[in-house]
């Protein structure tokens, strides 16, 4: 059986993780509902607190402008992110492969 590919990164009013390959996609479809993956409710928890969190990256009344974050924020968010990502890594097992795709601002 082929590894089941995702992607990691979050993007404005959506997921954090998107399918990479044909198994992926006919399983989870594209983006992936968090809640169809075999994660710990604590996860699923923490993805959505964390898109939550990612929402707040984008000034909404000027969406080209600045980021509103300062970039103690920003490190910290992408710390979070990755501790976030290697405890789904850690709860997928072998049949997942995640690719590291977050894309952290630009200063």
């Amino acid at each position: 059986m082929s590894k089941y590919k995702l992607r990691f990164f979050f993007e404005w009013g959506g997921y954090c993780l998107w399918s990479a390959n044909d198994e992926a996609r006919n399983k989870y479809g594209y983006p992936i509902e968090p809640s169809k993956l075999p994660l710990s409710k604590e996860t699923l928890e923490k993805i959505e607190k964390m898109e939550c969190w990612y929402s707040t990256a984008l000034d909404w009344n000027d969406p080209g402008g600045p980021s509103p974050w300062t970039r103690e924020e920003n490190e910290k968010f992408g710390r979070e992110a990755k501790k976030l990502l290697e405890k789904i890594i850690l709860e997928l097992g072998e049949d997942y492969e995640i690719i590291d795709e977050r894309n952290y601002l630009k200063r």
